[in-house]
């Protein structure tokens, strides 16, 4: 189910779920925008990855089982307390846009700490 209705963007996001490898099953396995989401206790959640995926499930299965080439999502990552959400979106180019808007409000963002490393 895509209940979560983003009028900004025009597009349906999915519940936000722990970024576990046993909630990936039920990703459908259809093209993508794949949001991750950090958030902890006393912090307030926000956006910190945006990327197209040609294949939501298994795009997600390889974030939590291979390296990545991105230094900032290899340590958003290792950092843990991150949820994620979906969007099915079929075509290429307005995936692509989609990212794009998300990711210009993410560039200027620090990687953000755990309350617990931070103090």
């Amino acid at each position: 189910a895509f209940p979560h209705r983003d009028r900004k963007l025009n597009v349906s996001w999915s519940d936000e779920g722990e970024l576990e490898p046993e909630r990936l099953q039920s990703l459908p396995t259809r093209a993508g925008v794949i949001v991750l989401v950090y958030g902890e206790a006393d912090v307030r959640e926000s956006p910190v990855w945006a990327e197209s995926a040609s294949n939501l499930r298994l795009r997600m299965e390889e974030m939590l089982s291979l390296p990545q080439e991105s230094p900032r999502l290899a340590k958003l990552l290792a950092g843990g307390h991150l949820r994620f959400r979906v969007a099915c979106v079929p075509d290429a180019s307005r995936r692509e846009e989609i990212v794009t808007k998300i990711a210009s409000d993410l560039e200027h963002m620090p990687l953000p700490q755990a309350k617990s490393i931070a103090k």
